[in-house]
């Protein structure tokens, strides 16, 4: 059997731990639940596919300002 911890807020509904401990959370959202964290914290996971795809993007943005500079200062 599988045992999961849920903290409810104090209006009773269900909260996830991860956002609980940093005091940003919405109560109510379920998604949590037999996770580790709600899908706001699994999209902020170093290792989830849509954090990789955000930090390549602003990689990507990083060397297209940087050349924009390079040209407004020849």
């Amino acid at each position: 059997m599988k045992k999961v911890i849920v903290i409810l807020d104090e209006k009773g509904n269900s909260v996830c731990p991860q956002c609980y401990n940093t005091g940003q959370y919405s109560s109510g959202d379920d998604s949590f639940l037999g996770r580790a964290g709600c899908e706001r914290c699994y999209f902020r996971h170093p290792n989830s596919k849509k954090y990789k795809e955000l930090r390549k993007l602003r990689e990507e943005l990083g060397i297209i300002l940087s050349k924009i500079d390079n040209l407004e200062n020849k």
